[in-house]
């Protein structure tokens, strides 16, 4: 985490004179061996970090004493999140002479990367008196301890560097009240419990007939009072590969119209991996879902995705999704809907460089191969995201979808159109503000506008307004 505020800082007008402070710790590193090269120390100055690191370890392979070598792979491994691998190369930097303080804040800057708050600060406290990068680390650790006069100390004297003025800053109005929260050493577990109320002021819906099928009951109900908890458990993180367990338990109530419970239990798996430039990852999941008096559905889920950075503002985004499921309720034909879906995504994602202002932009495919000759469909579609930061603990969401789902063989479940294949148009577009009461607490106030066309409108063309209130609390 520092290393990737550090980033932030200013670039340009600092390259060169981050250039002498590592000629200096390559000057101060006793026992060296050999040199380092200068086009590798020009590429951590521009913190091109993969390209330095990669060099640098063909080089303590041909050069195992070359210290300085060791001591700036270990430098770029910090960068790059590489937090144990980091610290792999500190152990071979046995002799660091003057550069002592450097390896102590590298050091630190490893262990705080991997959530060993303790450590790093022990290691910190014997960095350089004058090296912001150390103080900056070192506040961003106080915070994590609780230690808030400490932590102030250090942002100050960071805050007094160009490189960290403005992360320092951040982090120190973050002890005001109203300010943002101060940012948070990784750390293994997550959990976080999210209850809501919503209200569906679905007049066309609610007029029409009573109907079996749980999942268009659930359309029709006016109000519905959920809770849920989500977690997740951090099992491997070594440099660019990260894996995590993750769980999800949630209850919803549809009151009203049509009462009933829904149960719905998720388990999983998410793999997260960075290599030449892109961000992938897996999710396999297993879910679960009971309606109370109805029955149930197992579904698999597998959803992949990488992203592409193309510039400092722009990457590029594709996503594919295999859902498979299969029915067990006892609502006529419910079996009829087994089977696999695909859904593909692909765009851009979007960002100002502060970080306030975001979005993404995407064509998406859908594709039903259930059993059931009803539901067997294809979809083109167009989505897109903006997000934007109003105040330190104040975040606007606003998204649109557009889907046209053709379906493949003629309606069977109106004798009024026996032999008309269904053609429907959806507009999905929702709205919420998200407040940061604390640093794990927050309120979501949303709307969501639902609007389905078809040419079968007796069952399928409907107008869906919802508005609802969470509030989610992380432990």
């Amino acid at each position: 985490m520092a290393a990737s505020m550090a980033k932030k800082g200013t670039r340009t007008g600092a390259t060169w004179v981050v250039a002498l402070l590592l000629a200096g710790t390559l000057a101060g590193l006793c026992g060296a061996g050999e040199a380092v090269p200068d086009a590798v120390l020009r590429d951590m100055a521009l913190r091109k970090f993969a390209p330095a690191a990669k060099a640098l370890e063909n080089i303590v392979a041909a050069q195992p004493a070359n210290q300085a070598a060791w001591f700036f792979l270990a430098k770029a491994r910090n960068r790059m999140g590489q937090s144990r691998k980091a610290l792999e190369a500190l152990a071979h930097v046995t002799e660091p002479g003057r550069a002592a303080a450097d390896v102590h804040r590298e050091r630190g800057i490893a262990h705080f990367g991997l959530g060993e708050a303790d450590k790093a600060m022990a290691e910190l406290k014997q960095a350089g008196p004058d090296d912001s990068e150390a103080w900056f680390v070192r506040g961003l650790v106080a915070l994590r301890l609780g230690q808030k006069d400490d932590a102030k100390l250090a942002l100050a004297k960071a805050r007094n560097d160009p490189l960290f003025k403005k992360q320092a800053q951040q982090a120190l109005d973050s002890l005001e009240p109203g300010k943002a929260p101060p940012p948070k050493a990784p750390r293994r577990w997550q959990l976080d419990l999210t209850v809501g109320v919503a209200y569906n002021d679905n007049v066309t819906l609610r007029a029409k007939e009573a109907v079996q099928n749980p999942a268009e009951r659930a359309n029709r109900a006016a109000m519905a009072v959920s809770m849920g908890l989500n977690g997740s458990y951090l099992i491997y993180h070594e440099g660019p590969t990260r894996v995590r367990a993750l769980f999800a338990l949630s209850w919803v109530q549809y009151e009203e119209l049509h009462d009933f419970d829904h149960i719905d239990t998720q388990v999983g798996i998410e793999v997260q991996r960075q290599f030449e430039g892109w961000r992938a990852r897996i999710r396999p999941t297993i879910r679960q879902a009971w309606v109370d008096g109805e029955g149930y559905v197992t579904a698999l889920i597998i959803p992949i995705s990488a992203e592409k950075p193309l510039t400092p503002w722009c990457s590029l985004q594709g996503n594919y999704t295999l859902r498979y499921e299969d029915y067990h309720f006892a609502t006529p034909r419910a079996e009829d809907i087994d089977g696999v879906t695909h859904h593909f995504e692909f765009g851009l994602g979007l960002r100002t460089l502060n970080g306030v202002l975001s979005g993404e932009c995407a064509l998406t495919h859908d594709r039903s191969n259930a059993q059931g000759d009803s539901m067997r469909y294809h979809a083109w579609g167009a989505q897109a995201g903006v997000h934007a930061r109003i105040l330190p603990r104040l975040v606007f969401h606003t998204n649109y979808a557009y889907r046209r789902p053709r379906y493949f063989h003629p309606n069977i479940r109106s004798m009024a159109f026996p032999a008309e294949k269904r053609r429907d148009a959806c507009d999905f577009w929702s709205l919420s503000l998200d407040y940061l009461v604390r640093a794990n607490q927050k309120v979501s106030l949303y709307y969501i506008r639902l609007n389905n066309r078809s040419n079968i409108p007796r069952f399928f063309r409907y107008t869906q307004d919802v508005v609802g209130v969470t509030y989610t609390y992380g432990f």
